[in-house]
């Protein structure tokens, strides 16, 4: 059995709960977590926000890294997180096994596009007010994103929220299924080992 604390803005702590995992096919239990408190919610909306600047501040091609390196670290897991996902969704090895290779490849489509973000310049003489002039179009992280993941595919559809998150540079607070979060929370292990600035991700069972 193995047992993931929730991940709170770079921090894993434990929560005020106890959270049991279950087989939902033998109703063996595979694992343990914890519920947090409301106090610990607001700490990871409080942290997501006063990182923003950081956020605005982080380069692109300091998210490109940041997502490689956690697909490469995924492709080095591949058995453990097939594993996990068997586990914790009853999924036979054949599904759990593409679920996991899609996740890795949604971090690596989200690293090549985050070095595509577009900014572009515009001529806006429409009007004789804009002759001789133009305007600048650029994209910027918006804020923090508040994202919910399912318990059909746990992995790729918190993946599906978390990288283009990371790729856009913006803080992101995740609630997995409270079924199905223990890949999600191995997922976090990861990403507190990337680049990705403390307090850019949490993962709140």
């Amino acid at each position: 059995m193995v047992k993931f604390y929730p991940y709170i803005a770079g921090n894993f702590v434990e929560g005020e709960e106890s959270l049991c995992i279950r087989n939902p096919f033998t109703d063996e239990m595979v694992g343990e977590t914890s519920y947090i408190s409301d106090v610990q919610y607001e700490m990871a909306v409080e942290r997501a926000l006063k990182i923003r600047q950081v956020a605005l501040e982080w380069p692109i091609f300091k998210r490109y890294e940041s997502l490689m390196y956690i697909a490469s670290s995924m492709e080095n897991q591949l058995e453990e997180f097939t594993e996990l996902i068997c586990q914790e969704a009853g999924k036979p090895y054949r599904h759990s096994h593409t679920e996991v290779l899609r996740a890795i490849q949604t971090f690596k489509i989200a690293a090549e596009e985050s070095k595509r973000l577009p900014a572009e310049f515009l001529s806006i003489d429409w009007t004789e007010a804009g002759q001789g002039k133009e305007a600048w179009v650029k994209y910027f992280p918006i804020g923090l994103v508040a994202g919910i993941s399912p318990f059909n595919f746990p992995l790729n559809l918190a993946v599906h929220k978390i990288a283009p998150a990371i790729a856009a540079g913006c803080p992101i607070i995740l609630k997995p299924s409270s079924q199905t979060p223990l890949s999600t929370l191995a997922l976090a292990k990861i990403i507190d080992e990337s680049e990705v600035p403390k307090g850019m991700v949490s993962i709140l069972p």
